[in-house]
């Protein structure tokens, strides 16, 4: 750890402890501004407190950084405080993060995303559980998000996009990022987890709540998408929109993940996702209501290669144009081959007098706010009901406790 001395003119020391094994402090002179922890576990993650003291023996508050050792060697965390150490990110694209705070964009009246085609976002964020607000984006730009273009082995974790704006005329566009690449870079842990997005997001192309594009184009190692949470009306002019993410391709393991507002789209359009290959998806649910023209459901557009396992959807699914009534369904619109789901149920209504597929069970809404409907659901670990929480559908533990 490296850290500046306080201005202080009374400052006198830092007190380092960690949990575990670390409870006796280390105490360490005004000037050291460095210390190396050894002997720690790789499997293990840690809570490191600083506390500095004056020449009275006062303490300040604690500071508090949770984090895991790397095999590789040591890894350097950047803190940041203000939009402004939020925008220079994008001065170390490769570099390791921690939010200390909460962080208001206002100043930003169109903020430019993180990382673009050109140059990436390869490095690693952890919001700390702190959020960022008045996130405001309007241009006609691709990539387009917090993050514009996020690839490789990198990692964004517990942190909240609250009420956000974003409308780019342009494709991949997504309230946490535009696109994840997974490359040839990636390992196995990379991805997006403890992350939550709620505003508005359009865009015409590749338009989700979270991401507009999520594509692993190596795909030896897969990237994980855990815990994380959409409250986004999603407006696409074009192809490709989901309110959780606008396409989602090749080697995804997503877990215990939700969308809820709307959607409103073309042709592709799902609750959740317009489309989801080679993947894997189970215990996440979609309550938004979705519009489109063909390959339109109330969870997922269209499925290719992948088995939804233990995930329902409720919101209402509407054919835009009356004349196409062909892949439309209430949970999903689309099977390309053999795809089956398993557990998988539904309760939205579909306008326009369209016929519903078929494809996951159909229950009333009623039905869809009792656990005896959810068989193979852990309500013991995973899921939750409460008549107070989700307007009674079944919630995701994670989230709320």
């Amino acid at each position: 750890f490296t850290w500046d001395d306080p201005a202080d003119a009374d400052f006198a020391t830092v007190e380092i402890t960690w949990e575990p094994d670390g409870e006796t402090a280390v105490s360490l002179d005004k000037g050291t501004g460095t210390y190396t922890v050894t002997g720690l576990d790789n499997s293990e993650e840690y809570l490191f407190s600083f506390v500095s003291l004056d020449i009275y023996d006062n303490r300040s508050e604690a500071l508090s950084i949770s984090c895991q050792p790397d095999g590789d060697g040591p890894v350097s965390y950047s803190l940041l405080y203000s939009a402004e150490d939020l925008y220079n990110i994008r001065d170390d694209l490769s570099a390791s993060y921690y939010l200390m705070n909460d962080i208001d964009l206002s100043e930003y009246s169109s903020w430019t995303p993180i990382g673009d085609y050109s140059n990436s976002f390869t490095g690693n964020v952890d919001g700390c559980d702190y959020k960022i607000t008045n996130l405001v984006i309007d241009n006609s730009d691709s990539y387009q998000g917090l993050f514009g273009l996020v690839e490789g082995d990198a990692t964004i974790s517990n942190l909240t996009i609250e009420d956000c704006s974003i409308t780019s005329s342009n494709s991949y566009v997504g309230g946490m990022m535009g696109k994840y690449v997974g490359t040839s870079d990636t390992t196995d842990g990379a991805g997006i987890y403890n992350c939550t997005v709620s505003g508005t997001v359009s865009g015409s192309m590749y338009v989700g709540g979270i991401c507009g594009n999520m594509r692993n184009e190596d795909g030896s190692s897969s990237i994980t998408v855990s815990n994380c949470h959409a409250d986004v009306d999603v407006t696409a002019t074009s192809y490709f929109s989901g309110g959780f993410c606008g396409l989602i391709t090749t080697s995804f393991d997503i877990d215990s993940c939700s969308s809820s507002g709307s959607v409103t789209g073309t042709n592709y359009s799902g609750g959740f996702t317009s489309s989801i290959t080679t993947c894997t998806i189970e215990n996440s649910f979609s309550t938004s209501d979705v519009s489109g023209k063909t390959q339109v459901g109330g969870f997922l557009g269209k499925i290719s290669d992948t088995n939804p396992n233990n995930c329902y959807s409720t919101g209402d699914v509407t054919n835009t144009d009356v004349d196409t009534t062909t892949d439309i369904g209430g949970f999903i619109g689309f099977i390309v081959d053999d795809e089956e789901t398993s557990n998988c149920f539904y309760s939205g209504t579909l306008a326009n007098g369209m016929e519903d597929n078929g494809l996951g069970t159909r229950k009333t809404e009623e039905e869809m706010q009792v656990e005896s409907t959810f068989t193979g659901y852990d309500f013991t670990t995973i899921w939750g009901l409460d008549s107070d929480i989700n307007d009674g559908f079944p919630y995701l533990r994670a989230r709320y406790e």
